[in-house]
């Protein structure tokens, strides 16, 4: 259900923002992948900046910040009712 959540903000996010600059705030790294631009922030300076594609070459913040998302996409809670 999140996921599906997700990928409907994420559309209507596109629709709008189509020829628009917009600044977002993530915590999932999902709804940023396809920015033009994304900037990581840490200790009150920049990071890293550029595509998703290039920070992914560059092995360093964001690139560990991805690695964890994808490994824990999948994860749920067990509430032990069947």
């Amino acid at each position: 259900m999140i996921q599906t959540t997700n990928k409907k903000i994420q559309e209507a996010l596109n629709v709008l923002t189509q020829d628009k600059t917009l600044i977002v705030i993530a915590h999932r790294l999902s709804t940023i992948q396809h920015a033009d631009q994304i900037i990581v922030l840490g200790k009150q300076q920049i990071l890293e900046k550029g595509s998703h594609h290039l920070l992914l070459k560059l092995n360093g913040n964001y690139k560990k910040m991805w690695d964890t998302h994808m490994h824990t996409k999948d994860w749920g809670i067990n509430t032990g009712h069947n």
